[in-house]
Parts: structure tokens; sequence; C-alpha cells
């Protein structure tokens, strides 16, 4: 969840140190059912004046949900801290935007706070509805990711079937990295390959890796697209990848560190090379073992 900092001409709650104690905002985990998409949270203030400006109708808790690919855009206020959204998922796709924030609703005259810095000490301000007195927090969440399957391949990358003639290649351009067979190799792919798990891991130490590979030098031109979004979610959720942060949120000049990409694509698909070969050493026991008899 990142905080967006937002430059306002009056002390407001949760901007710096302007008004204190911050507060916080308590996240529960997403819930989809068929049809929808439910959002709770509970935004947690302890500043007494912010209170009760809320509690006598003065002031209320708001919160913006923006989705620009389908325009979407609700805004959602009310008395209780705690906030209950549902969002049909088909009016929603790719990135939702959430902005909590505590807003005026009726005019409030030289309001002042004891928790105004001291450089505001001595000083009111003269507040109309739809002016912001507390900024809660800012987060976003992708409803093209499917959470659930994080960990799977098939959540960024997919094999499919080129054009007779053509030669195996990687494409980036599409939502998931899609490797391209010709149509004999894909044949014998799907039908024999795909079906033993046991060679999962050498299809994931040659094809997947190198293809992961790729994706990651060419990330800044297609951040874009779902595989890239979701590689960067689980860099950024997960502990064992979030040292690559730096690489996910490099400029977006075209520069980047390419160093750890190696790392980064073992990270991701678990050690393929070591998979790999207790799977060639598993067959090669089964071989000995099958000659013995």
């Amino acid at each position: 969840m990142n905080v967006n900092r937002v430059s306002l001409p009056y002390p407001v709650l949760g901007i710096n140190d302007d008004v204190m104690p911050l507060p916080t905002l308590l996240n529960e985990p997403v819930v989809q059912t068929k049809t929808h998409y439910i959002f709770e949270f509970d935004v947690v203030i302890e500043n007494k004046e912010i209170l009760r400006l809320i509690d006598e109708g003065y002031a209320e808790y708001t919160c913006e949900v923006e989705c620009v690919k389908t325009f979407l855009r609700k805004c959602y206020a009310q008395k209780a801290p705690h906030f209950h959204i549902e969002l049909p998922k088909q009016s929603v796709t790719e990135t939702i935007n959430f902005d909590a924030t505590i807003t005026v609703k009726r005019p409030i005259k030289e309001y002042c706070d004891d928790g105004f810095h001291e450089d505001y000490q001595g000083f009111s301000f003269n507040l109309e509805p739809g002016d912001l007195i507390g900024y809660i927090a800012s987060f976003t969440y992708d409803a093209d990711i499917h959470y659930d399957k994080l960990q799977a391949v098939g959540t960024f990358m997919m094999i499919d079937q080129a054009k007779e003639g053509e030669p195996t290649s990687v494409s980036l351009g599409e939502q998931k990295i899609t490797i391209y067979l010709p149509p004999k190799m894909f044949m014998s792919y799907r039908n024999h390959v795909s079906q033993d798990k046991k060679i999962a891991s050498v299809i994931h130490a040659s094809l997947v890796f190198n293809a992961l590979l790729e994706a990651l030098y060419n990330y800044d031109k297609f951040r874009d697209k779902l595989w890239a979004r979701t590689l960067a979610y689980r860099i950024h959720t997960e502990s064992a990848l979030q040292k690559y942060i730096p690489f996910i949120d490099g400029d977006d000049e075209g520069y980047r560190d390419n160093s750890e990409v190696f790392n980064i694509a073992q990270a991701f698909l678990g050690d393929p090379y070591q998979r790999m070969f207790n799977c060639l050493n598993d067959m090669v026991t089964s071989i000995d073992v099958t000659s013995e008899d």
C-alpha cells in the first residue's frame, strides 16, 4: 500500500506530520464470489477533534473507487469507519484504485486541532463541504491477477501452437508470455510431454526459463501487460523476492541493471535447474533398475 504525498494549503491528518497522531488503515483479504469482488477495511484514527467532527456530522469517512479502463468511479461516504465495498466483476478490469480520506460534510468555521504541528499553532481555517481534513491511504487491486494461483507458471505464461513453417518463438506483447512451438512439436508437447509431471521440471529449466529471461530483460517495454503486473506483484509481496524490488521499480527510460535477471528467473521458477537434475537422476535410476531386471 503506497500513500501518495500531496500538498495542501492547510494541515491535514495523515499528510506527513501536519496533524497527529497519524491514521492507519486495516485491510482484510479481498473476497471473490462468482460475480463480485468484496473489499473490507477499517479506518483507525485517534485524533479526538476529528472524531468529534465525524460524530457530530461535520465530517465523514470517504473512499473513492476508480477503474480507469472501464470508466467506473464511485464515492462511498459514511459515518462508520468500517467499509464494505462490493464491485461487480464485469464492471472492472486491470487496476482498481482506492483513496480513503476524511472530508468535510458541513461548513466548519475556524477549524483548529490540538494535533496541529507547531508551525500551525495559533491558526484556524474555514472549511467547506468536500474539503479534506484527513488522508488515510491509497491502495490498488489488480482485478486480472489470479491471486489464489500466483505460484503457478500458468498465471503469467502459456505454450501455444505456431503457424505452419514458423520456428519456436516467444511473444511478450500478449497478456501472458507466450511460447509458440511449431505444430509437430506443439502436438508432442500437448499429447505427451505436458501429461507427465516429472518432465515439467525439464520444461521449466529450458523453454520456460529462457522465455522468462527474455521477458525480464524487456520488462520496461511491457510493464502494462498482465504477465508483467503479476511478476511485479509477487516481487512486492513475497518476502523471498522483495530484494528484487529495485529491479521492478527501476526508471522508465529503458535503463535497468540486468545483473540480477538470472537470479530473479530462478527464484520465480523455484530453482528449475536443481529440479531438472533431480528429474534426470530419477530417470537414470529408473533405467538402471530396469536394466538390472
